[in-house]
């Protein structure tokens, strides 16, 4: 496993953890209640909704890929700081 995926691994324990205190709890209480915005009813029978889900999906996958490309960056640069602060 590489230096990204076990980051990534550890971020994903840590989420995991902070969300613990909410299982059991509705998605739309917990939404509501941590960032004050309701969650609307949201029927897959309906066109326009397929069409937002549709994209909703290729924005996260947008989201996602930039996200891990930002990630390996970071990653990168604390591997160049630590050979500089070797050389020192």
């Amino acid at each position: 496993m590489n230096n990204q995926e076990e980051y990534i691994q550890q971020l994903e324990q840590v989420i995991n953890k902070f969300l613990e205190p909410l299982k059991g709890i509705p998605f739309s209480v917990a939404i509501k209640a941590l960032t004050g915005f309701e969650v609307l009813a949201f029927e897959l029978s309906d066109e326009r909704n397929k069409k937002l889900l549709e994209q909703l999906m290729e924005a996260k996958e947008e989201l996602q890929a930039e996200l891990i490309r930002r990630v390996t960056e970071i990653l990168k640069l604390r591997d160049y700081l630590k050979i500089l602060k070797e050389m020192e």
